[in-house]
């Protein structure tokens, strides 16, 4: 009896978790000197475009986020 009950509290509890995941995670960018600047984010789930500093929700994927980076001096 008391192996059911650890069992079924193991699977209520993992469920919870699965059901609160979210699909995007937030990514904050800036320029360690502080300039301004755009940068191009892809994954194979998606592409976005973010303006320099500011902060993007990017949908996650098992593979690798690619990032270029230009500031507005063109740096």
């Amino acid at each position: 009896m008391k192996r059911i009950l650890i069992i079924g509290l193991f699977i209520a509890l993992t469920g919870c978790a699965t059901l609160t995941e979210d699909a995007m995670t937030p990514i904050a960018f800036s320029f360690s000197d502080g300039s301004d600047g755009e940068c191009q984010l892809s994954n194979k789930r998606g592409a976005w475009t973010v303006q320099v500093p500011s902060t993007i929700y990017v949908r996650k994927s098992d593979d690798a986020l690619q990032v270029r980076c230009k500031t507005d001096d063109g740096g």
